[in-house]
Parts: C-alpha cells; sequence; structure tokens
C-alpha cells in the first residue's frame, strides 16, 4: 500500500496474512508493506483513537513530524512492526507522539533520519509506554537519535538502543528537563 493510511476509528489492523491463511500471521514470512514512497506520511491515528496497528512494514515516510507514525492522541497499540526508512524534516522520523497514551511494543525501529530531533521517536506530550522495542542506526540532527522525550510522562522498559546518533546530544535517548525517569 502506498499513501497514508489515516485511521480515525478504533479499529485493529493486521499484517502478515495471505490470501490462503487469515488465522495465523506471519509478518516475518509474509510482510504486509504501507509504503510513503518518499513522498508522504505512511500512518496518521488519530486524536482518541484506542486502535491496534500490528505487524507491518512502516517504510519511506517523508513528513515534517512522524513521518512513519503519527500519533494524535487516544490510547493506540503499535505492535510489532517494523518501522524503518523514514524521514522527517523536522521531529520524529520513525514516529511522533503528540499526546495520549499509546503504547509500543515489541517493534523494529531502525534506520530513520530527523531534521532536529528524535530520529526513532519523538514523545511531544503524554504518557507513551514503549516496551521490549529495539532502535538501532536512527540518526537525529540535534539530540535524541533513538528517541526524544519532549515532556509528559514517557516510560521506556525493557528496550534496547544501538548505534543510534545525534549531532549534539543524546545518541539512544535525550530526555528535556522536567520529564520523570520512568527509564527502566
Amino acid at each position: 500500500v502506498y499513501g497514508t493510511v489515516s485511521i480515525t476509528k478504533s479499529v485493529r489492523l493486521e499484517g502478515g496474512y495471505t490470501l490462503t491463511n487469515w488465522l495465523i500471521p506471519d509478518p516475518d514470512g509474509h510482510p504486509t508493506v504501507l509504503d510513503g514512497g518518499n513522498s508522504q506520511q505512511v500512518v496518521s491515528i488519530g486524536s482518541g483513537v484506542t486502535a491496534t496497528l500490528e505487524g507491518f512494514h512502516i517504510r519511506n515516510g517523508s513528513a515534517a513530524q512522524g513521518a512513519g507514525i503519527y500519533i494524535s492522541g487516544g490510547a493506540p497499540t503499535v505492535r510489532r512492526n517494523r518501522i524503518y526508512q523514514n524521514q522527517a524534516t523536522q521531529d520524529g522520523g520513525g514516529v511522533y507522539v503528540a499526546d495520549g497514551e499509546p503504547l509500543l511494543e515489541n517493534n523494529l525501529i531502525y534506520a530513520n533520519t530527523s531534521g532536529n530531533q528524535g530520529a526513532g521517536v519523538y514523545v511531544e506530550a503524554g504518557a507513551a509506554r514503549m516496551r521490549f522495542n529495539t532502535f538501532y542506526s536512527n540518526t537525529a540532527s540535534t539530540e535524541g537519535g533513538g528517541a526524544y522525550l519532549a515532556s509528559g510522562s514517557p516510560a521506556i522498559t525493557a528496550t534496547v538502543f544501538l548505534s543510534n546518533t545525534a549531532t549534539a546530544d543524546g545518541g539512544g535517548i535525550y530526555k528535556a528537563a522536567g520529564v520523570p525517569n520512568r527509564l527502566n
């Protein structure tokens, strides 16, 4: 699928199925690709939505913020995805969390770039929960190669950061002043 997938309802979207097997998903063996064509955002999740996005390859997004996934608010679940090769001219190459309580779980977030902060993930506000993710080879032009935590009360648990870079500070994680320590 090329172009922006706009999620405005509380639905469950799953990738990894085949035309002959709708019972057991295999996202690695049968990838379902959402591709921005290097010209637009890939996924936008609206405020107040509790959707689930699971088992996709989310790649080649291009936007000012949230080139791969932009989360406006609500409590969506983003699970078991590969989020890669997305480019934000400002913040959040892979994922941008504007607000809400999203759960980012068991994702591979890699090879994303940002022209400013948070190449892998940028958390503007809210209480994002990130667990069992792997961030690697993300590059930010200033801070937070892997993740940039601007405000709110995000929590990062059991997550791996490898080979992420930022030209200023926080190759792995950059935590702005006032963000509580909920990094485990």
